[in-house]
C-alpha cells in the first residue's frame, strides 16, 4: 500500500469516527459548522502571506524580484517579499515561506563546522 493510500485510509477513518460521534450524540446538525471549522483550520495552517528573506545586507529591488521569481518556480507561490537585515548572518541568507525554510547563511555553516570539530 503506497503512502497516499495509507493517508487516505487514515483520513477516512478519522472522518468516519467524527461522523459516528456526531450521529451517536444526536449532533449531526453541527456537521456544517464542524466542516467550516476544519476548513478554516486547514486554510490558516497552510496560509502563506509573504516570502521573508533575511540577509546580512539590504537586498536590491532586482535581487528581491529574483527571489520572487525563484520562489514562484520552486514553490509555485507568488507573494510579496520582505527583506529583513541581520548582520549576525555574516553572509548568505535565509528564506521562509509559511513552514518552508532554507538557510544558506555563513552563520549556519560556521555553527555546523564548530559542531563537527567538537564531536
Amino acid at each position: 500500500m503506497n503512502s497516499m493510500k495509507k493517508i487516505k485510509t487514515k483520513s477516512e477513518l478519522v472522518v468516519r469516527g467524527l461522523l459516528d460521534y456526531l450521529s451517536e450524540t444526536n449532533q449531526t446538525k453541527l456537521l456544517p459548522e464542524v466542516t467550516e471549522a476544519l476548513k478554516n483550520l486547514f486554510q490558516d495552517k497552510n496560509k502563506k502571506k509573504e516570502i521573508v528573506v533575511v540577509s546580512s545586507v539590504k537586498l536590491s529591488d532586482a535581487q528581491m524580484e529574483n527571489f520572487r521569481a525563484v520562489m514562484k518556480k520552486l514553490l509555485g507561490v507568488d507573494l510579496p517579499i520582505v527583506n529583513d537585515v541581520n548582520k549576525k548572518l555574516l553572509g548568505g541568507f535565509t528564506v521562509s515561506v509559511g513552514d518552508w525554510y532554507l538557510d544558506t547563511s555563513l552563520q549556519r555553516e560556521l555553527t555546523n563546522l564548530k559542531r563537527s570539530l567538537l564531536a
